[in-house]
């Protein structure tokens, strides 16, 4: 869990993200937060992952809660292999314009990235036969993009995806190669920042925007003064509700 001084940094980009991808407090403070410790992040980096959560959403056919629940399965693989959350999130985007989203996009990702890392002696000759060596598809060295890039000009075929990847990964890898050039450009979409901010100010002037926005600051005060506040919570929202 976050100490005190860390959980008041979070509140703010919280809410922003609540209020721009209309899901509730609980649930963007959870994503965030998953999301700070799968990439290995400080607290005063929320504003930043929330602007990538929110960014590859609408720049793919996903919504925040399916990204949320992607990075549960390939975020921590993902930094080990020195993704950053951007590469991660730009990743998972182009995979949910392929219709693989949530859950089958987390687990796909994580499949390519194990298999290129530990390939099999089959995966090993396929590779060989493509011209490519164990280097030449070492993500953490060369990068993402960079070895989807040489997977497609190596001449990657189906048959071969089904040799290196196996069943689960095959169809994950043929999207990468196939859409190798769209990785670097979807990286840049989901790296702009203030988005976030920008996007919840305009939902902001509504009954629950500003009922939002007042169960975030009681939050902020019941982390910093402890329980006492916590009863006035749910009625001041009410109010805010009301207003």
């Amino acid at each position: 869990g976050f100490s005190v001084g860390e959980s008041v940094k979070t509140i703010a980009p919280v809410l922003n993200l609540a209020s721009a991808a209309q899901v509730g407090l609980s649930e963007s403070a959870s994503i965030t937060a998953n999301t700070l410790r799968q990439f290995r992040l400080e607290a005063d980096q929320a504003g930043r992952v929330t602007d990538v959560l929110l960014n590859a959403s609408n720049a793919s056919n996903q919504s925040v809660s399916d990204l949320g629940t992607a990075l549960k399965f390939a975020g921590p693989v993902a930094q080990q292999f020195g993704l950053s959350l951007e590469e991660a999130a730009a990743a998972l985007a182009i995979l949910a314009n392929q219709g693989i989203r949530g859950t089958l996009g987390g687990t796909g990702l994580r499949r390519v990235l194990g298999d290129l890392a530990k390939p099999t002696t089959e995966a090993q000759v396929t590779l060989a036969g493509l011209g490519l060596s164990l280097d030449d598809v070492n993500v953490r060295a060369r990068g993402f993009s960079a070895v989807a890039t040489s997977l497609r000009q190596a001449g990657l075929t189906i048959e071969d995806s089904f040799k290196i990847f196996g069943v689960q990964g095959a169809a994950i890898a043929e999207v990468f190669a196939d859409f190798n050039r769209e990785i670097p450009g979807m990286v840049d979409r989901v790296k702009e920042l203030g988005v976030a901010l920008e996007a919840s100010a305009a939902r902001m002037d509504t009954s629950d925007g500003r009922a939002k926005v007042l169960t975030a600051s009681l939050e902020s005060a019941r982390i910093k003064f402890g329980q006492a506040i916590e009863p006035v919570t749910g009625l001041a929202t009410a109010i805010a509700t009301d207003f």
